[in-house]
């Protein structure tokens, strides 16, 4: 089982889809999400209830069972040496992001993201402990194809 820092766009995108390969990627891997991520996604909670795909006790649902696979992370328990790394990575890629690197520097698991610009730009620096969620889903879908043969 591999473990990922998940950024609040990661969560977004599952609570709006209701795709069970989020579920799965929950399941399969352990999920740290820094605890800045709750308050983006509550900005952007009504967006949410605007562009779900499901019912809203199907929603409620989801959640919980995609919350339940994920550990929320207080920003106490980041280093300011991780901060401040991850601000530089961050400050002309993308400001909101720093929290997020800066876990993913903390605890030294892969950053999976949706955001290419971002994955792009953090590699270019020497950040490579980033993944597109796409390459991870595949990598997913391939671990549950060996486990079945």
């Amino acid at each position: 089982m591999s473990s990922y820092v998940v950024n609040a766009k990661v969560i977004y995108s599952a609570l709006i889809s209701g795709k069970g390969d989020y579920i799965d990627l929950a399941i399969v891997h352990r999920l740290y999400l820094p605890n800045f991520g709750m308050t983006e996604l509550q900005q952007y909670q009504q967006v949410i209830f605007e562009k779900k795909r499901q019912r809203p006790e199907e929603l409620k649902q989801y959640t919980l069972a995609l919350f339940r696979k994920i550990t929320i992370v207080p920003n106490l328990l980041i280093s300011l040496h991780n901060y401040r790394s991850a601000f530089e990575l961050c400050k002309d890629i993308d400001d909101k992001d720093t929290a997020n690197v800066a876990l993913s520097l903390e605890l030294n698991h892969s950053l999976p993201t949706r955001d290419k610009p971002l994955a792009v730009g953090l590699r270019a620096k020497g950040f490579t402990n980033v993944v597109l969620l796409d390459e991870l889903f595949a990598q997913t879908d391939d671990t549950d194809t060996d486990s079945t043969n």
